[in-house]
């Protein structure tokens, strides 16, 4: 398997993690931030979701 073949089938696993991580949030927590200054769930959310844009 070439490198390129390797790295699209990493891709897409971590797409499918990243799926059902980004379906398990729910609306009500999208405010909660893990840390005082951190951004929020949604906005992590958001920054996960357009990664593979």
């Amino acid at each position: 398997m070439a490198s390129n073949e390797a790295f699209i089938a990493e891709i897409q696993q971590e797409a499918i993690a990243t799926r059902k991580m980004l379906e398990r949030i729910p609306a009500e927590a999208f405010d909660w931030k893990p840390y005082e200054r951190s951004m929020s769930m949604k906005r992590l959310s958001v920054l996960v979701a357009d990664m593979f844009g």
